[in-house]
């Protein structure tokens, strides 16, 4: 074989190569690789103009794209508003085959937000904490159009929570909340009895024994509140509570100054006056009960017919919590006074028997120790409700 034919060989090998190269770079057809994307996203709320190369590629919507078909290789990419201002200015190099993306993001709104208050408060947005802002300061942020919750937080407590709606704008949004000047009144009941509290407007509210209550939203300054017995209705005291805005008070019930003396009569067709320590106090209607409020320590009941005729004395001890009880049942003849104090329901018997002798001097019957060593007393202790 001669010399040239040994190199025929390699260079059919060269000429397949290049076939293969032009084939590659050639127009349309199978063996031409897939067509490169530029997809330009628009996420502002008006129409931008898009130019590729200086070219004009037409108008992308308002939080829309549009697709633009380019060869491989670098490509200059300009977005610009409808009068003609430049918001986006890159150079983007595209891969063959491949979709790159160029996105112009929406406008962050400006916003400053102040603090209206003497003292220092939290700032939330969204439920993420953004910062404190110092007595009567103010802070600037930027943040995304759209709904956004705003909070203003005081010692762990919402003092102010807004909804606000930012669009794509460039002046400064300010939010300057005005919060409401109210605080929280906490009332505890440390007594073994229920009450009652009243408020000015005529609200009523029930505590258990060793309870408490809670009055949200009470406008900064004096709050008063009516405090009885929850059992009787009779009167305990007054509380007049310094509400301070933004912030929590612990008030607590008075302890009454008085006790109560319960007298019930079940006999029919019969009424009693009420004489205590000598003084009238009312009647006792047949099938009723009389409570009578009266200073704590003894006492002398006397109970006497519509004729004045004497028909029971009790000796017995009025205690803060605890009802003394006198109990009038229906029996022939007169018996012995019996009392009791409610929670206990037992009866203490009296060896006096005043009905023998209605005329013996009122005097001489206090004086005497037997009778006060055997006075009803009522128990410090109340059955819880």
């Amino acid at each position: 074989m001669s010399r040239l034919d040994s190199r025929l060989p390699s260079r059919r090998a060269s000429s397949l190569a290049l076939v293969a190269v032009i084939a590659l770079l050639a127009g349309p057809g199978p063996a031409r690789a897939a067509a490169s994307i530029l997809d330009v996203r628009n996420e502002r709320a008006e129409p931008v103009l898009l130019q590729v190369d200086r070219a004009g590629m037409g108008q992308v919507a308002a939080h829309g794209h549009a697709g633009v078909p380019v060869r491989a290789g670098l490509h200059e990419v300009v977005l610009r508003s409808r009068a003609g201002e430049v918001l986006h200015r890159s150079v983007e190099q595209v891969l063959p085959g491949t979709s790159t993306v160029v996105r112009l993001a929406a406008l962050q709104a400006p916003l400053r937000v102040e603090n209206p208050l003497d003292r220092p408060v939290r700032l939330r947005v969204d439920g993420v904490d953004r910062g404190t802002l110092a007595p009567y300061a103010s802070l600037s942020l930027a943040l995304p159009p759209g709904r956004h919750a705003l909070d203003l937080v005081l010692g762990g407590r919402t003092i102010v929570s807004e909804v606000l709606v930012l669009g794509e704008q460039r002046r400064v949004v300010t939010w300057a909340p005005q919060p409401a000047w109210v605080g929280d009144l906490v009332v505890d009941n440390p007594l073994p009895i229920p009450v009652t509290l009243t408020c000015s407007r005529g609200l009523v509210r029930t505590v258990p024994a060793f309870g408490r209550t809670t009055y949200a939203g009470v406008p900064d300054g004096v709050f008063a509140l009516t405090v009885r017995r929850a059992d009787g209705g009779e009167y305990v005291g007054e509380l007049r509570s310094a509400v301070r805005a933004f912030d929590a008070v612990v008030d607590r019930v008075p302890a009454p100054r008085t006790g109560i003396l319960a007298i019930e009569s079940d006999r029919s067709r019969t009424r009693f006056q009420v004489l205590v320590d000598g003084r009238p106090q009312g009647v006792v209607l047949p099938g009723q009960v009389l409570r009578l409020s009266l200073p704590l320590g003894s006492h002398e009941v006397v109970l006497r017919s519509d004729d004045g005729r004497e028909v029971e004395r009790h000796y017995l001890r009025v205690d803060r919590y605890e009802v003394a009880r006198i109990e009038l049942e229906s029996r022939g003849g007169h018996r012995r006074p019996d009392a009791y104090s409610e929670g206990y329901g037992r009866d203490h018997d009296h060896d006096h028997d005043h009905d023998r002798d209605h005329d013996h001097d009122r005097d001489h019957d206090r004086d005497h120790d037997g009778r006060e060593e055997r006075e009803e007393v009522a128990s410090a202790t109340c059955a819880m409700p």
